[in-house]
């Protein structure tokens, strides 16, 4: 069977839609259109924000034939949503396991920007750059765990932090900040990995949410949010810089502690893993190398369309 399939949405600069849109344009039988005109597809795709469920219900209503797909659904759906949807697209296991209750077919794609890889040449260099990009949440929850091991660093050798995130709409992040301590606070925009970002010596991923305090008991409290994906990985690693990662069921999925990259949770485990890539430059250049090797069949958007395709065509058939 033949696969036509359309992808529509309503909140085109909506970040998910625009890396999706990129990403299913390397699909040559996916269709991107504003067009309502459902009638020639078996396949249609949705985004799940307001406009585009109604959307998604209505053509579900209007042609019973056609497989509907909900992509990266956020948050409990309604069941006149649970009722059409015939399966979803989602972009990390802590999604895959949040939907399971619904028992309906998934396939993971891993959304990202699309930008060119590059891999960036590590150098020896007295200054170091620690980089974060991403949601104003993770950055204010990063007390006292990851900050700590920030601030104590910042204490023995010449760093800088970058935070990148929305800082227009959500201010700027506030805190009691060492005066040691370089921060550049960085509006996000569409160009700012390749203009800003790039320049990182290293990448930091803090993922878990409430902030949790390090004991000695032993018992480590992780705490994310469901829609907790491998996306900011993905964005550093195209930029060749290596990472020190939050304990996260995805990050387990692409680090290999270590190998490519460092996990951490406590604040002597932060410090340990971020003082190790300062000293060397290296071992900077080693992670981030084979990092982009280990997972590129992972994320590649030819590679992640194709697997896409085939789990449409068993659908389909079934």
């Amino acid at each position: 069977m033949e696969l036509k399939i359309i992808f529509n949405s309503l909140y085109k600069d909506a970040p998910a839609t625009m890396n999706y849109s990129d990403a299913f344009s390397f699909n040559e039988n996916i269709y991107i259109s504003d067009s309502n005109n459902y009638e020639e597809f078996n396949i249609a795709l949705f985004m799940p924000y307001g406009k585009d469920q109604e959307a998604l219900l209505k053509t579900k209503k209007l042609h019973p034939h056609i497989k509907v797909g909900l992509i990266d659904p956020r948050g409990t759906l309604n069941n006149d949503i649970i009722q059409a949807v015939d399966f979803f697209i989602v972009d990390s296991i802590e999604m895959t396991d949040f939907l399971s209750k619904y028992s309906k077919p998934y396939c993971i794609f891993y959304e990202y920007p699309h930008f060119e890889t590059n891999i960036k040449k590590q150098e020896n260099r007295e200054h170091i750059t620690i980089a974060y990009h991403g949601n104003k949440v993770h950055l204010e929850e990063m007390h006292p765990r990851v900050t700590n091991a920030l601030f104590d660093l910042s204490m023995k050798y010449p760093l800088e932090f970058i935070a990148i995130y929305n800082v227009e709409q959500l201010r700027k992040w506030d805190f009691d900040f060492p005066t040691n301590f370089k921060i550049q606070h960085v509006q996000w925009y569409e160009g700012v990995y390749n203009d800003v970002l790039a320049s990182a010596d290293i990448g930091i991923i803090p993922a878990l949410i409430p902030s949790v305090d390090s004991n000695d008991s032993g018992d480590y409290n992780l705490n994310f949010k469901m829609p907790s994906n491998p996306g900011r990985l993905i964005v550093l690693t195209k930029l060749g810089i290596p990472v020190v990662a939050d304990f996260l069921p995805s990050h387990f999925q692409f680090i290999d502690h270590g190998i490519n990259g460092f996990l951490a949770y406590s604040t002597s485990g932060w410090y340990s893993s971020l003082e190790n890539l300062i000293l060397n430059p290296s071992l900077r250049k080693e992670f981030a190398t084979k990092m982009l090797i280990g997972i590129k069949d992972k994320i590649d958007y030819k590679t992640q369309n194709f697997r896409l395709n085939k789990f449409l065509l068993k659908l389909l058939n079934d």
